[in-house]
């Protein structure tokens, strides 16, 4: 069983900030072309 002491070496992992779906599904992409996520989406 793995407990908590075994995890010294684990990394330190933090929280990101996550955009509101709104921003994410009408990005463009990295080409300059819009996603047309946000189309489907409504």
């Amino acid at each position: 069983m793995l407990e908590a002491d075994d995890l010294d070496d684990a990394a330190d992992l933090y929280g990101e900030d996550m955009p509101t779906p709104s921003d994410y599904l009408s990005a463009r992409q990295k080409d300059g072309r819009p996603l047309g996520a946000d189309a489907l989406y409504r």
